[in-house]
């Protein structure tokens, strides 16, 4: 698997991925870590092919942060990526058929190219666990 790992003191802050990577039949490949509180994985099936009837029975389970998960479908969009104190950690750029997921920490947006993405997160929302901030580190020093 091919992915740009983004990190700060050993520790994994964000990740991105091309699906373009992921040609091989019947193929079910995850980007993130069991471990991890939000699973992504690209999965590649052939014509006909069934998937047997499932559901995901409820467990209790305890997530501490929120992690995103954002796909470009248009566009270019630049992300900074900052650790959990507000260090800057890299900049990269998601173009289409990208994923990149942020597991703790900070980031900003930057529209090159008039982009459309879906954004993926835990619910529910609550926007006073959203804190904005400056960031501690210049972007052009690392």
């Amino acid at each position: 698997m091919i992915k740009q790992e983004f990190r700060s003191n050993q520790q994994l802050i964000a990740v991105l991925c091309s699906v373009s990577v992921y040609s091989k039949p019947d193929s079910a490949d995850f980007i993130t870590e069991r471990g991890h509180s939000i699973q992504v994985g690209v999965l590649c099936k052939s014509t006909g092919e069934i998937v047997k009837a499932h559901q995901h029975l409820p467990e209790q389970k305890v997530v501490r942060g929120c992690q995103e998960v954002l796909i470009v479908t248009k566009g270019e969009l630049q992300v900074t990526i900052y650790d959990t104190d507000h260090n800057f950690v890299g900049t990269t750029v998601i173009y289409p058929h990208q994923i990149f997921i942020q597991y703790v920490g900070g980031h900003k947006f930057e529209v090159l190219d008039d982009v459309q993405f879906i954004e993926i997160k835990q619910g529910p929302y609550t926007p006073a666990a959203k804190v904005f901030f400056n960031p501690l580190a210049h972007e052009q020093t690392k």
